[in-house]
């Protein structure tokens, strides 16, 4: 049983043949050519379905064979090129699942290849050396294998390093890849100096903390970064300005016993 077809607005539209047919006829068609998909009937239609399934009546079965778009069989009609639309429900598979192979190498190189990232639920990243033998056509196959192995040959050199920087075939230029945060991660001892000499209003561990746990919890495209160690130093500027301002008051002065003498003594005159 298949559940889709091929079908054309433009020729029930524009088709000269469904201009003067009346709407119980285009209804009859448009129900046999669903029929026809859905049993996979390689466009034949039986005598016994057209008042039982297909709900039409002989005066629409003749109105579509007199415009050329039925034809009599010996048990019943048939939809005129119906199979040049639509193919058999064993190709149609094939070709469906040849698509959806190649959609998920296509997937797997740019989400998980080209970034580094490995998904537990891929087939390809759990398995690299896994070929599709799901597809029938053995053009298919040949296509997708040859896609599987020259992507395999080019997953050696594309991997990022832990610092987000990934080596060109020659080894001489050196490309950032966006990634996330791995797991180990942490500050060098002078990015540590840096932010406790700029801000020491900052507390520089507890932000790396907060940091590394926010990073950790985000995902989407927003959690891969070019630089990590940039990232940290943004965070810790903007730690600085939210953190509360420090404002200095003057000391109080001491205030001198023989003045207080003084200041008694005459008041006390006074």
């Amino acid at each position: 049983m298949s559940d889709w077809g091929k079908i054309y607005p433009e020729r029930i539209l524009h088709d000269r043949k469904f201009k003067h047919l009346s709407d119980a006829a285009v209804a009859l068609w448009f129900r046999s050519w669903c029929l026809c998909v859905l049993e996979d009937t390689k466009g034949h239609i039986h005598h016994k379905d057209l008042t039982a399934e297909l709900r039409g009546t002989v005066k629409a079965a003749k109105e579509l064979i007199e415009a050329g778009l039925w034809a009599q069989t010996a048990d019943g009609w048939e939809l005129v090129n119906f199979l040049k639309w639509n193919a058999p429900l064993a190709e149609s598979k094939s070709e469906r699942v040849s698509h959806s192979e190649g959609g998920k190498i296509g997937m797997h190189r740019r989400h998980h290849l080209l970034k580094g990232v490995t998904n537990p639920n891929c087939t390809y990243c759990k398995n690299p050396n896994y070929l599709p033998n799901s597809v029938n056509n053995e053009t298919s196959n040949e296509v997708i294998n040859s896609v599987v192995t020259e992507y395999r040959d080019k997953s050696i050199d594309i991997k990022p390093k832990p610092n987000g920087l990934g080596k060109s075939d020659n080894g001489d230029n050196e490309t950032k890849i966006a990634h996330r945060l791995p797991a180990d991660w942490q500050p060098t001892p002078e990015m540590l100096t840096w932010a406790n000499t700029e801000f020491p209003a900052v507390d520089s561990r507890l932000e790396t903390d907060n940091f590394k746990d926010y990073w950790a919890a985000e995902g989407g495209a927003k959690a891969r970064k070019l630089d990590w160690c940039a990232a940290w130093r943004n965070w810790i500027r903007r730690s600085a300005e939210r953190a509360p301002r420090m404002t200095s008051f003057p000391a109080k002065p001491q205030q001198d016993p023989e003045m207080l003498a003084l200041l008694r003594s005459q008041n006390d005159a006074a």
